[in-house]
This record gives structure tokens, C-alpha cells and sequence, in this order.
């Protein structure tokens, strides 16, 4: 049999699966606040909205004027749908009295009236008690799958609470053909989301575990690609916010109001990320400067070559080589090459004081030619593996040269020593962590704190300005 895929409809969720299978039973649990409601209706809503989808939406809970209003929260507006004959929401409380089979001919009723291709039924849980055994539940079951999601072609979501830790699966749980696993943990007293797909019948998913948002409505946020270069970049940076550089992204200048002058950026990078990974967080403040003319110093990471930078603003923000020859000035410490370009240089210091004074040099030489709005990124895990304990002195002597001369000055810090990252974040402005969840790049402020948020290539823009979306 070839299965007929319904769009889920959810953002992101085309990224993660093909679709629910036509004629299916999807159960979706979680304990409370976990957003089992959200994405129910985010469901409905966009697959009416997108696909022409009429959705049904059964509740044994909240009130229909509730239910509206809360939704609206989320940007979704259930009347407009209702007039055109695409939703209808159907509170039945009260007919739990009347037993299994009035329950069922209303749903039967209202389902044929509107023909609806989507049904929500909230919360399942709520139904279960009122079965007076396993065999009345089966039949309820049965009923609904043969008469309603098997006959109108219509997907079916139960929605189940989870009322405690260790809640074992209850035999909806096996009959159905997927279970979905809402949850809401802690990532360092952050909230994040997860959605987990633990039993996906007939369903493909190209991620079983993701994270996933409530902000403005339900989204999944899949597993991140490496961004690959447009054909013809260009990046033009946000203005500066008053007093501060932008980050190079409008909607972080908007949470964080820049990156203020005279400071310094701790940047903490989760080791499973790759260079362009962790460069949709990093790189578009520093393109924001070559963009504007102002001279970029930079030594990079471990692992990061000279042309790995030079790639980075050329094929992927559009900054011309000419360009860069004239602002780009990166520091290396080796091996030594038969040529290089005229802005890569070579650190021939053997001790951390020796390294230190060139790299002074090169800044105190721009300051004066360009004035204070310079731009410098020091690799620290390129200092560790040189000097070891000694990078700690390097840093310490390098802040009081920064207050000197201004401008910004980021370091990117892979906890490969930890104990680093502890000695540092007390001489930053800012300390922002980016780490990998589920495929999925999040960044958040230690200082100062900020909730957590996702980034996402925007294909729209450039390959590396991301969407940044909160999750809360």
C-alpha cells in the first residue's frame, strides 16, 4: 500500500519529516507546559490556513472564548478560520456523563458536517478515565479510526498529560501509528524545548530528537547544514546602535542593543561545532567592519587557517580580496609558507611576551593610521597550545593595551580547558556561549543574561545571517 502524506504544516517540521500518513492516529504527550496545546493547534491552524485543511478541534477542558484568546497570544487568529468555515472547536466537559457513545456521535457529527481532514482531541487523558474498562477504551478507538480518521482521510492527535516521572505507555500509546514526546528541561537555568519522535509508523524522520519553540506559535527548529556560499553574496550591515557596534544581526542588536564600544566579547564554543557553524553567531559583527572600512586583527582558532578567513568574508558576505588586502591583517604562528599575502603575517616570537609585543604592534600601527574603530579576534586554544598556563598571563597584560587604543576585541574560548573560560569571563564586557543541541546552533548571554536562542541560516539574506529565534 502506498501511504498518502498529509503536510504537517508546522514551521520547520518540512525539514524534519515528509508528513502524517492520511487516515492516521498520532498520539502527542508531555507533562503540563510542555506545549502539547500550542503545537495541536498550530496544526490546525496552519494546515487550514496553507492547505485549505477544515480542523476540529475537541476539547474536555478550556472554553471556546479561552481557547481563542490564548491563541491569539501565539498569532493565531481561530474566528477568521471559524467564518470561513475551516475550524470549529468543540468543548464537551459535560458530555463525559453521558458515556462513550455520546462522545462519539458528536465527534461523529461535527466531523461529517465540516468533512474535517484534521482532528484534535484535548486532552485524551480526560476521555480515559471515563472508560469503564480497556475494552470500552479499545472500542472507542476503533470506532474513531474506522468512522472518522480512516473514512474522511483525516489525521487524528491525541493529546495525553503526563502526571508524573516514570509514566509508562498506556495502549493508545501502541495502537497509534506515532507518539510524540514534548518536554521542557534546563540548559544552565535556561528553558529548552524538545520534541522527541519515539514511535513513527509508516513516518520518516530525518530527526528523531529536535528543539523546538513556542515563539509565536509552535516551530521546529531541525538539525543545522553547514551553510554553503551563495553565488553572489552581499551583506549589507545593520547601522551601528547608539554608543555600540552592531553584532551584525538586526534582531541580536534589538535584545542585546550591540556590542558597546571599548569592550571585549567572550565567545564560548561548544567543540562540537565547526568553524562555520560557530561563525553565524561570530562572523557578521566582523563583516559589519570590513563592510564599514575598519581594519580587522585577527589570530585565528586552532584548526582555522588564514584562508579559511579569507573564504569566509569572500565567498560568503561578498568583501572583495582588494578590499580585504587593504583591511584584513591575520596573524599566524606557522608552519611557514613559500608565499603568503600581503595581510597575513607571520608571529616569530618563541615566548608569550615576544608573540604579545608583535601583536601589539600591529595594533598600535592601525590605531594610528585608522583611527580607534579597529576590529581584533584572538583564537585562545592557538595561545594554549603555544604557551599552555601562560595564555592566562598573555590575556592579562593584553586588556590593559585594549583600554589603550579601543575599538573591539572578541576571543573565542573552546573548553577544551575549562578552567580557562573561569579566569577570563571576569575581564570581558560579554560572555556568549554557543553550543549544539539536537543538530540545532543556540547561543545565549552569561554576561549579561539572556534566555537561550536559535540560529538558523536564512537563505533569503546570506548563507551566514541567521534567523534568530528565542525559545521560551
Amino acid at each position: 500500500m502506498v501511504l498518502e502524506f498529509m503536510e504537517v504544516g508546522v514551521p520547520g517540521s518540512e525539514w524534519v519529516l515528509k508528513g502524517f500518513p492520511r487516515g492516521s492516529l498520532i498520539v502527542v504527550r508531555g507533562a503540563p507546559g510542555t506545549g502539547k496545546t500550542v503545537f495541536a493547534a498550530t496544526f490546525l491552524h496552519e494546515g487550514a490556513l496553507k492547505y485549505g485543511d477544515p480542523g476540529l478541534y475537541v476539547s474536555f477542558g478550556e472554553n471556546k472564548e479561552k481557547f481563542y484568546g490564548f491563541m491569539r497570544g501565539f498569532g493565531m487568529d481561530f474566528e477568521k478560520l471559524e467564518e470561513r468555515g475551516l475550524f470549529r472547536y468543540l468543548s464537551l466537559p459535560t458530555l463525559l456523563e453521558n458515556g462513550v457513545s455520546g462522545l462519539l456521535m458528536e465527534i461523529l457529527n461535527a466531523a461529517d458536517s465540516m468533512k474535517a481532514k484534521r482532528l484534535v482531541i484535548d486532552p485524551f487523558t480526560t476521555i480515559s478515565r471515563a472508560f469503564k474498562d480497556e475494552m470500552e477504551a479499545r472500542a472507542f478507538l476503533h470506532t474513531l479510526l474506522s468512522n472518522i480518521v480512516a473514512r474522511l482521510g483525516c489525521v487524528a492527535l491525541l493529546i495525553k498529560e503526563e502526571l508524573g516521572p516514570g509514566m509508562g505507555y498506556s495502549f493508545e500509546d501502541y495502537v497509534a501509528d506515532a507518539l510524540i514526546c514534548l518536554k521542557a528541561r534546563r540548559l544552565e537555568d535556561r528553558l529548552l524545548r524538545e520534541m522527541s519522535f519515539v514511535k513513527t509508523r509508516g513516518i520518516e524522520t530525518r530527526s528523531p530528537d529536535i528543539c523546538v519553540t513556542l515563539y509565536r506559535g509552535f516551530k521546529m527548529l531541525p538539525r543545522q547544514k553547514v551553510p554553503r556560499p551563495l553565488s553572489n553574496p552581499s551583506f549589507n550591515p545593520p547601522q551601528d546602535p547608539p554608543g555600540a557596534y552592531t553584532t551584525g544581526i538586526l534582531e541580536l542588536d534589538e535584545e542585546l542593543g550591540g556590542f558597546p564600544h571599548d569592550s571585549i566579547i567572550l565567545w564560548e564554543i561548544d567543540p562540537r561545532l565547526s568553524f562555520h557553524e560557530y561563525s553565524l553567531a561570530v562572523a557578521p559583527a566582523l563583516a559589519s567592519f570590513l563592510a564599514r572600512n575598519r581594519p580587522y586583527i585577527v589570530l585565528p582558532s586552532a584548526g582555522v587557517t588564514w584562508r579559511d578567513v579569507r573564504d569566509l568574508y569572500v565567498k560568503y558576505y561578498g568583501i572583495s580580496e582588494d578590499k580585504l588586502s587593504n583591511l584584513l591583517n591575520v596573524l599566524t604562528m606557522g608552519p611557514i609558507e613559500a608565499e603568503l599575502p600581503p595581510y597575513v603575517k607571520l608571529l616569530k616570537g618563541r615566548s608569550w611576551w615576544e608573540v604579545f609585543d608583535e601583536f601589539a604592534d600591529v595594533v598600535h600601527s592601525l590605531a594610528r593610521e585608522r583611527g580607534p574603530h579597529l576590529v581584533r579576534l584572538i583564537g585562545a586554544d592557538t595561545l594554549i597550545a603555544a604557551f599552555g598556563e601562560d595564555t592566562f598571563k598573555f590575556f592579562e597584560r593584553w586588556v590593559g593595551c585594549f583600554k589603550e587604543t579601543g575599538g573591539l576585541a572578541m576571543w573565542i574560548v573552546k573548553p577544551v580547558h575549562p578552567h580557562l573560560v573561569r579566569m577570563l569571563s571576569p575581564m570581558v564586557d560579554m560572555h556568549f556561549r554557543i553550543v549544539k543541541k539536537h543538530g540545532c546552533i543556540l547561543l545565549y548571554g552569561k554576561k549579561p543574561e539572556t534566555p537561550l536562542y536559535a540560529l538558523q541560516p536564512d537563505p533569503e539574506k546570506n548563507a551566514l545571517i541567521p534567523k534568530v529565534t528565542p525559545i521560551v
